[in-house]
């Protein structure tokens, strides 16, 4: 299922796939991650515990809903991607992440990418993903 953030010149877009056979290990879901950041954009697959994802989704709705607060996702192995959402307390959300990827010939790529925009953005996406995932709450 495809969840996308559209945000002034901000624009996310998640993929999860759950692998349910695997849910007892912290990494159970690989989830694409394409992101364009004013000119700069890019993708990378992130292994993610669908689980602490969940937990993720509520805290963006807490932050949507509080204005303060903020929601990470990160990676518990590898090169440790993340996403990471914060309130300023005035209806702004700060949104910043870094991805990597290597290609076939061991090439490495990353992006490091930073915006803020008004919390209204956030409503659609967030609750989006809290119906989506919320039955993986513990």
């Amino acid at each position: 299922m495809e969840h996308i953030l559209y945000a002034e010149d901000f624009e996310m877009k998640l993929n999860l796939k759950i692998f349910r056979s695997a849910l007892m290990y912290p990494c159970n879901t690989s989830m694409k991650v394409s992101v364009q950041s004013g000119d700069f954009c890019g993708s990378a697959s992130m292994d993610i515990d669908i689980r602490k994802f969940a937990e993720s989704s509520e805290n963006l709705c807490r932050l949507y809903e509080n204005l303060s607060g903020s929601a990470r996702i990160e990676e518990p192995y590898g090169v440790h991607m993340y996403l990471l959402f914060q309130g300023d307390g005035k209806g702004h959300i700060d949104v910043r992440g870094e991805l990597y990827q290597t290609d076939s010939l061991g090439i490495e790529q990353e992006l490091r990418f930073a915006s803020r925009f008004d919390q209204t953005y956030l409503k659609c996406f967030c609750y989006d993903l809290k119906r989506s995932y919320e039955r993986y709450l513990k």
